[in-house]
C-alpha cells in the first residue's frame, strides 16, 4: 500500500469539499440524461486515507512494492485487540521474541520514559517475566500477577495430617488453591495411599495422608505427594 506519487499528485492534502447527500455510483444513463458518477479528488483521497489509517493502527510502514499489507494490518489488529505494542517509538506487530529483539537493536536503554511506565529496556524485561525459579519446588509470577507454585511433599507417617509443608515462596496476598497428587517414591512397594488438602495459608498447606504397603515401611518416606497451587 502506498499513496499516488505520479507527477501530477498533489504534495499536502487538501480540505474535503462540504459534506452533500451521500449516494452511490452510477454509469449514466444517456437516454435519460442521467450522466456517470465522476468520484472526485474527495473521494480518492478520502477512500486512500482510510487504507492508511488501517496500516498507521498497525504499526506497518507503507511499501509500493507489498500489496498485502492492508490484510497484514487489519490480521494484526485483530490479534492485538485492536491495540499494537507502543514502546519507546517502536511500534508494529511484535509477534514474538526475536522480532521485540529486532525493534529495540540500536535503543538507548535508559534516559527515556515509554508510555506505559516502564523506565527503560530493563524495566521490560522485569515486566515481561515478573521473577521465577524453576526448580523441583519453584514458582512462577505471570505479568498480570498471578503466580504458580509447584513441589514435593515426602511423608514419614502412615496417615493423618501433615505437618506445615511451605509453599517455595509465600503468596503476597491469597492462595487461590492447592492441588494435591499422591505420589509413590518406592516403585518395588505395592501400596494403597491418598493424600487430600487439610489446610491452607499464604505460606504453607497442611495434607491429610494415608498409606498402606506391602510390604510394611511405614516411617521410612516412600510415599507423599505432589502439590501445584495458584494465587496472588
Amino acid at each position: 500500500m502506498f499513496r499516488i506519487d505520479v507527477p501530477t499528485a498533489a504534495q499536502t492534502l487538501s480540505a474535503p469539499a462540504a459534506a452533500g447527500t451521500p449516494g452511490y455510483f452510477t454509469e449514466g444513463n444517456p437516454q435519460t440524461g442521467q450522466p456517470a458518477t465522476i468520484p472526485g479528488m474527495d473521494w480518492f483521497n478520502m477512500v486512500q486515507e482510510e487504507l492508511m489509517a488501517i496500516l498507521a493502527a498497525a504499526g506497518i510502514n507503507p511499501s509500493k512494492a507489498n500489496r498485502g499489507q492492508v490484510v497484514a494490518a487489519i490480521l494484526t489488529l485483530i490479534a492485538t485487540g485492536g491495540a499494537p505494542l507502543v514502546w519507546g517509538g517502536i511500534s508494529g506487530n511484535l509477534a514474538n521474541q526475536a522480532d521485540l529483539v529486532a525493534a529495540l537493536a540500536g535503543k538507548s536503554n535508559t534516559g527515556h520514559t515509554h508510555n506505559f511506565g516502564i523506565a527503560d529496556i530493563a524495566g521490560l524485561a522485569a515486566a515481561l517475566d515478573p521473577g521465577k525459579s524453576l526448580a523441583a519446588n519453584g514458582w512462577c509470577k505471570l505479568p498480570n500477577g498471578l503466580i504458580m507454585q509447584w513441589g514435593t511433599y515426602q511423608a514419614f507417617q502412615e496417615e493423618g495430617a501433615t505437618p506445615p509443608i511451605s509453599f517455595p515462596i509465600t503468596f503476597p496476598a491469597q492462595c487461590f488453591g492447592v492441588w494435591l497428587t499422591d505420589i509413590n517414591f518406592n516403585a518395588t512397594i505395592v501400596s494403597d495411599n491418598y493424600a487430600e488438602l487439610y489446610i491452607k495459608d499464604r505460606a504453607f498447606f497442611r495434607a491429610m495422608i494415608q498409606a498402606m504397603s506391602t510390604p510394611d515401611v511405614v516411617g521410612t518416606g516412600w510415599h507423599g505427594c505432589e502439590f501445584f497451587a495458584l494465587g496472588v
